[in-house]
């Protein structure tokens, strides 16, 4: 090798080391929130790089700030909104990370989340988050933070008659059965009762601010950690297709079979086509039941307003696909969803993290 050489593959070398490292510096959870989120004392600026001005949420106009932080990343995403957000008075929350971190703190309860297959901390930590959630009223501001593996980490049946067994059981059927990832959480969705948008129901009345560290498409962010506060667009059929598609209910254990065998197996919330009820009628025992948030009936006269909304713009407006990483699309709109009261919506498209949230009107 002459000089000549080895000075031009020392200065690719050195190129590359920049590349690698600038790149891990822009992934980096901290750097993320900066760029798209600032706390100015209680005032919470959600940045907006197109112009538009940043969204502001006051925290002081809240008694209570709840958080729910889940995924491989729950942890030092928890600790990142912390180190930021100086509010301390009224937080409480719930952390499901892959381990328990060593700094840990006391408003926070923390779970450690099985994966690729659920645990008891797995159920526990979604009955904890349902039971802080139904404490949730329009004084309350919720942070989601949801990253990659929440799926697996998180999770409770919607039919309390299956057990933890039977979970781990239909958890491994759709690892093992060749799907795509975007095909199998379409089946934990309508599994779960923290997955397809659950989550963010169960506390209906409250603002809820989700920031997302996604680990799939952009256009499939419903599809991170099955989406516990995305809305969803897949339905009943879509899933028994799926499961007759790769030919899963005999590798179903007998209690999730006959779980998704029943004739009125619930819809996910979300714009459909048509709108049963988002949760069922099943014996919940304790104090996990998710509530009834809406019925067939009262969505008859909402369907045009909530087709409207902003969770079937984001999909359907180019508006809302960003051209190159770290350009942000928002917008705003009313919608009505069945019994739940008139909310402004406002959706993030961005890199990471992304972020979505419903805002009661004042």
């Amino acid at each position: 090798m002459t000089p000549v050489g080895d000075t031009i593959l020392d200065s690719l070398h050195e190129s590359a080391t920049e590349i690698f490292t600038g790149a891990l510096k822009a992934c980096n959870i901290a750097s993320a929130f900066d760029r798209r989120i600032q706390f100015d004392g209680h005032t919470l600026r959600r940045l907006l790089p197109d112009g538009a001005g940043p969204e502001t949420i006051d925290l002081n106009a809240f008694k209570r700030v709840f958080v729910i932080s889940i995924g491989k990343a729950a942890a030092p995403m928890l600790e990142t909104l912390l180190a930021r957000m100086k509010r301390r008075k009224g937080l409480r929350g719930i952390c499901c990370a892959p381990q328990l971190p060593k700094k840990r703190n006391w408003r926070i309860r923390y779970f450690e989340g099985g994966h690729p297959l659920p645990n008891e901390d797995t159920f526990d930590a979604a009955r904890a988050a349902l039971a802080m959630l139904r404490k949730a009223r329009k004084d309350t501001v919720i942070f989601f933070l949801i990253s990659g593996g929440g799926s697996a980490m998180f999770d409770l049946p919607l039919d309390a008659k299956i057990s933890l067994d039977d979970t781990r059981a239909f958890h491994d059927v759709l690892l093992g059965s060749g799907a795509p990832i975007n095909e199998i959480n379409t089946l934990r969705k309508h599994f779960s009762a923290v997955k397809g948008g659950r989550l963010a129901i169960a506390a209906p009345d409250a603002t809820k601010v989700s920031i997302l560290l996604p680990d799939v498409p952009l256009r499939s962010l419903d599809a991170l950690s099955s989406g516990p506060t995305s809305p969803d667009h897949s339905t009943v059929d879509d899933v028994r297709g799926l499961i007759a598609k790769y030919n899963l209910a005999s590798k179903f254990p007998a209690s999730v079979r006959e779980f998704f065998e029943r004739t009125d197996l619930p819809e996910s919330p979300g714009n459909k086509s048509w709108h049963p009820p988002f949760l069922p009628k099943l014996n919940w025992p304790g104090s996990a039941t998710p509530r009834r948030v809406t019925s067939a009936n009262a969505m008859t006269g909402e369907d045009p307003a909530f087709f409207d909304s902003v969770f079937e713009t984001w999909w359907r407006m180019p508006a809302y696909r960003p051209k190159k990483p770290a350009i942000l699309r928002w917008s705003t709109t009313a919608a009505t969803t069945g019994t739940m009261p008139t909310r402004r919506a406002i959706c993030w498209s961005a890199s990471t993290p992304c972020a979505h949230s419903i805002r009661s009107f004042a």
